[in-house]
């Protein structure tokens, strides 16, 4: 048994290929199509494609795993100037013996991480000693053999407190004079023509160490703006259009020189959530390029790496 709708399976294929399904879906019940093949089954329901479409190597040789139930980082957060870990257990019991393994360093430009492990006694909440609030953060959930069952990031540059319009301009105008990197993304509007960019970068985000998008910024820097009617609905139809196993974002609308910018941050997704697919192919953020993952690439996602 399962909580939450996680974990989900994860079928791996042949040459790097890999992608999710849903357990809870079945291949054959009332109301079902019928497949001739467990190729035929696997093509559709896994890989969302007609059999004639998914090459022959995709499908030999396949394996099926279940990513790890036993326990999940379900979030990390700020409370005042200490910094939490939200800890799920999957199956009750399940978590003995694990461990809460976090590092973290209090500037970017900082070469010593400081390091705390911490006992996990079932599903919790646990304060790290970070002193304040870190540059950057990772957290891992181990277990008594040392496996990491799950594993999150923070980048306190990606993280913004939208409890005033001030703030959020602050840190706009911050990434705008940064120049884009490998977790940041102009993009001047979004169209028919620029929507598979977008959802490809949103996904190599979600899949790396996330990232913010502005759209109504040119490749130059220069505010243009983005005019939609409902530009969160149509930020989160793309992402669901295009985006295999929807990754989380968050959506902001704010003005800069009387242009409307949309602030789309993208949280590192957590292992048992990767790999985001585009049409079939894992992303990856490569400097300030967003390309599809290499085979290796591809299995170190799936790993959990």
């Amino acid at each position: 048994m399962t909580t939450g709708g996680w974990p989900r399976l994860v079928v791996e294929a042949g040459g790097g290929s890999a992608a999710y399904a849903d357990p809870s879906e079945p291949l054959s019940a009332a109301g079902t199509p019928f497949y001739p093949s467990l190729g035929n089954a696997v093509a559709e329901r896994v890989f969302r494609l007609p059999y004639e479409q998914v090459r022959l190597n995709q499908l030999a040789p396949l394996s099926v795993r279940l990513i790890d139930r036993r326990g999940r980082i379900a979030a990390l957060g700020i409370v005042g100037e200490s910094f939490s870990v939200q800890i799920e257990e999957g199956v009750e019991g399940a978590l003995e013996g694990f461990h809460l393994q976090a590092a973290w360093r209090s500037e970017p430009s900082d070469e010593d991480w400081s390091r705390t492990e911490l006992p996990v006694a079932g599903p919790q909440t646990l304060t790290l000693p970070t002193e304040g609030i870190p540059a950057e953060l990772v957290a891992a959930l181990v277990d008594s053999n040392g496996e990491e069952a799950d594993r999150h990031a923070f980048d306190r540059r990606l993280h913004v407190s939208t409890d005033s319009l001030e703030t959020l301009e602050a840190s706009v105008g911050r990434w705008i004079e940064e120049g884009e990197h490998v977790q940041l993304e102009y993009k001047r509007e979004l169209s028919e023509k620029a929507n598979l960019s977008f959802a490809e970068t949103v996904a190599a985000f979600a899949n790396g160490a996330g990232g913010v998008i502005l759209v109504g910024i040119d490749d130059q820097g220069t505010a243009v703006g983005w005019r939609s009617r409902k530009p969160v609905d149509q930020i989160t139809n793309i992402i669901a259009d295009l985006v295999d196993e929807i990754p989380t974002i968050d959506v902001d609308e704010i003005v800069i020189d009387d242009k409307p910018i949309s602030v789309v941050r993208v949280p590192p997704s957590p292992a048992h959530r990767r790999p985001h697919l585009v049409r079939g192919r894992a992303m990856v953020r490569v400097n300030a390029t967003t390309r599809a993952a290499s085979a290796a690439q591809h299995r170190e996602l799936i790993a959990g790496s």
